[in-house]
């Protein structure tokens, strides 16, 4: 009875780290996929923003 009881919690334990470990490994992929999201955002709000000072720099450059 002993052996059956240790085997049961030894793959219960071995079940556990295993869907931790997957749960890890979906966080990890999560966090670098919001990563790349975040800097490809910044990097279009900062060409969106240089667009805008170079059509009111030739604006004003034009007027003058």
């Amino acid at each position: 009875m002993e052996l059956i009881e240790e085997r049961h919690r030894r793959h219960k334990d071995e079940i556990k780290n295993m869907i931790t470990h997957k749960m890890n490994n979906e966080r990890l992929k999560y966090c670098q996929s919001l990563d790349r999201f975040m800097i490809k955002k910044r990097e279009e709000e900062e060409l969106r923003e240089e667009k805008a000072f170079k059509k009111y720099e030739h604006f004003v450059s034009f007027i003058f």
